[in-house]
């Protein structure tokens, strides 16, 4: 994160977790974990002083969708990200892709490889679930962002940006300075954030988040999530 200290927020996918998949805590100075679900491997980390501007409206084994609202229209955006496994049936991979629909953006590792968003890269390969992605965004009105290099290093183009069709696509850059085997995706969004967030009324708090746990537990709520 240190190296990326101009990103406001930061979604980690199959990070690393203990033995029972609970959070491991990574090295984020200025930055606040706030969202977690066991089994979905997707982290979300924020900004310090922006946590509470970024609304997390679900969490589940799939990923995560958050909101914020556009203060230019003066309407709520929608932003998923997905962490689809590898060896999941079409049926897993295609409950995995509805958890996008109503999203203005999606993005993630979707495994999905198909000669549309990746030829350009020099990856004219094609695997079951990228034959499932084309026809899902054509079905929901969806377009891909076509990156002109590959994603996952020396393979192919796994991990991707969809957007509601009729809408600018978003501005995407690829960095390989994560240092890992898929390369990282920034999407610029200009929501217009707060100045002021004492003036706008954003509130946010630091969670002990194994407390919350702990506390769940003992109160009988847990759901596995």
């Amino acid at each position: 994160m240190d190296v990326l200290f101009f990103v406001d927020v930061f979604v980690i996918l199959d990070g690393p977790i203990g033995r029972d998949e609970e959070f491991v805590e990574h090295a984020n100075q200025g930055y606040e974990l706030v969202s977690f679900c066991k089994g979905s491997g997707v982290e979300v980390f924020v900004r310090s002083g922006l946590v509470g501007w970024l609304m997390v409206e679900n969490h589940n084994k799939w990923g995560v969708t958050m909101s914020w609202e556009d203060r230019k229209t003066g309407t709520r955006k929608k932003v998923a990200c997905v962490y689809l496994r590898p060896n999941r049936s079409i049926g897993e991979f295609e409950e995995g892709l509805d958890s996008l629909r109503g999203c203005d953006i999606g993005m993630g590792d979707f495994n999905a490889r198909n000669p549309l968003w990746g030829g350009k890269a020099g990856d004219m390969g094609t695997n079951a679930y990228g034959m499932s992605l084309k026809r899902w965004m054509g079905n929901n009105g969806y377009n891909v962002v076509e990156h002109d290099t590959l994603t996952f290093r020396s393979t192919s183009v796994l991990d991707l940006v969809v957007y509601k069709s009729g809408t600018n696509p978003p501005n995407v850059n690829l960095t390989d300075k994560v240092s890992l085997e898929h390369c990282g995706q920034m999407i610029r969004i200009d929501p217009k954030r707060p100045v002021n967030a004492q003036r706008d009324n954003i509130n946010w708090r630091k969670a002990d988040w194994k407390k919350v746990e702990e506390d769940l537990l003992r109160l009988g709520c847990d759901d596995g999530g």
